[in-house]
């Protein structure tokens, strides 16, 4: 997203342009021209329409073309400024959303998996204004700085100074955004919901321990959420009102699952049930289809047992009778199946990674010992709380040859910060660097939708514990133990 009228095309860098005019010029007044370089060759590469997934190639796409053995492909497609476009290549998603209309044409070069695509040309000017926009408008390091000074505060105060300033400039660009819709869209829940997304985060983070309990002292730090406004339209939902939504299940939930906790006897199926009945009563429209999913992906990202199994079977049946787009339900029910198939007892997905050295490391090269296996990554706040405990749950095993500890960094950074960071940690056992976050093609094996979680792999390299106790868990020791005595 990158491009602000006179203002802006005044101040963006010059980028080399490596086509003629002539051929960057759509012919077809209905049509947009999408042509560029990828990493990869010979292979088809998909036009999706407002995508509801971006870890996931089971959407169907609205168009395609094939790569040349160069890595160049050119794309004729037709396109409404009043939705958004991405690109997919097998199972990957190319990381830029992108906004044009009929008669647009848009350049783009991405050298490698693991880079952002760079946005080299673009006469409509709204796929390069959001690139621009983001850019432009990221978080410094006073406001991490004060994070880890614990001073709420200060960080409320550097957001809402973003979040004006992102207005204006949004003011300042009226009439590009009039002309793309589904831009304009994006912008405006970027200035109502990106900077409550990260109050929320910073709450959670401050305030509440590892077992739920609230721990607000200055009621006046929530006071935000009364101002802020659901969604209850069947609108397409923009990506900065997902990420809201997805920090806003958890943050209320907390606080009502803790009221019915309390008023009630609870059985664990009750308990599991609770945010898919929060979801039910408090959402509608597309905000429900997401968040019931939401709610589906999250309990598995900690229990995947069979009372978790019958606990989603139930839910996706109530799911189906009233959902506004299916292909939220879709991606819930393959999360099921895709559970159902990894449920204790069953084989264990071998995969293969690159470890700290650089020497490709597999699952099956365990095999013998048991494996307490955690997906996590450097930037995870949650995950980071659990280092200390993960040593002291490695110092209790380190005399234990058959007990093996094996993590799967899902990473968006370089390899050489990722290695520096496990290096400061002093966390033992196997490190395993796998790029591209959740839409890597481990997480996605073993339906990964949320860090940290962890694992038990026994000895014949079956699943012992699809779901296992996270190390500052009572218990943890006994249950890995238990499985490892067998």
């Amino acid at each position: 997203m990158k491009h602000a009228l006179y203002y802006l095309l005044s101040c963006l860098p010059i980028l080399c342009i490596v086509c003629t005019p002539e051929k960057a010029t759509a012919t077809h007044p209905s049509r947009a021209v999408i042509r560029g370089t990828v990493p990869e060759k010979n292979q088809m590469i998909y036009w999706m329409k407002d995508p509801v997934n971006r870890t996931d190639d089971g959407e169907k796409p609205a168009d395609s073309a094939m790569i040349d053995a160069k890595g160049n492909f050119n794309l004729s497609v037709v396109a409404s400024p009043d939705s958004y476009y991405s690109l997919r290549i097998g199972s990957r998603h190319v990381g830029i959303p992108i906004y044009c209309k009929g008669g647009d044409s848009i350049m783009i070069r991405q050298i490698s998996t693991d880079t952002t695509p760079e946005v080299l040309s673009d006469n409509g000017g709204a796929t390069r204004f959001s690139r621009y926009f983001f850019t432009q408008f990221q978080l410094g390091s006073n406001f991490f700085d004060k994070i880890q000074t614990g001073d709420w505060k200060e960080c409320f105060k550097i957001l809402d100074v973003q979040t004006q300033s992102q207005s204006t400039f949004l003011m300042m660009n009226t009439y590009l955004l009039n002309n793309y819709p589904a831009l304009k869209r994006e912008m405006e829940d970027v200035v109502r919901y990106s900077g409550s997304s990260h109050k929320l985060n910073l709450l959670m983070y401050f305030y509440y321990d590892d077992n739920d309990s609230i721990l607000i002292n200055d009621t006046h730090c929530a006071d935000f959420m009364d101002r802020v406004q659901l969604k209850h339209d069947t609108m397409p939902m923009t990506m900065s009102y997902t990420n809201f939504l997805s920090t806003y299940l958890e943050f209320p939930f907390k606080r009502w699952k803790k009221a019915n906790v309390v008023t009630s006897s609870l059985s664990r199926k009750d308990r599991n049930s609770l945010k898919f009945e929060y979801c039910k009563s408090h959402l509608t429209g597309r905000s429900r289809d997401y968040g019931m999913f939401y709610c589906v992906a999250n309990l598995f990202n900690f229990f995947s047992d069979s009372t978790a199994l019958e606990v989603v079977e139930k839910q996706l049946n109530d799911y189906k009778k009233d959902v506004t787009d299916i292909r939220y339900y879709n991606m819930a029910y393959k999360l099921y199946q895709a559970k159902l198939a990894m449920s204790e007892g069953k084989a264990a997905p071998n995969f293969t990674l690159p470890g700290i050295t650089s020497k490709n490391i597999s699952l099956s090269d365990f095999k013998g010992k048991t494996v307490y296996m955690e997906f996590t990554g450097t930037w995870c706040g949650p995950c980071r709380k659990e280092i200390p405990y993960i040593k002291e749950l490695q110092k209790k095993c380190q005399n234990n040859p058959n007990v093996q500890f094996l993590t799967v960094w899902l990473e968006g950074e370089s390899r050489e910060k990722w290695l520096k960071y496990v290096q400061s940690t002093g966390l033992e056992g196997s490190h395993l660097y796998s790029s591209s976050q959740f839409a890597g093609e481990v997480p996605k094996l073993y339906q990964i939708s949320g860090v940290p979680a962890f694992m038990i792999i026994d000895k014949n390299g079956n699943v012992a514990m699809p779901s296992a106790k996270h190390p500052s868990e009572d218990g943890v020791y006994e249950e890995l133990m238990g499985v490892a005595g067998k």
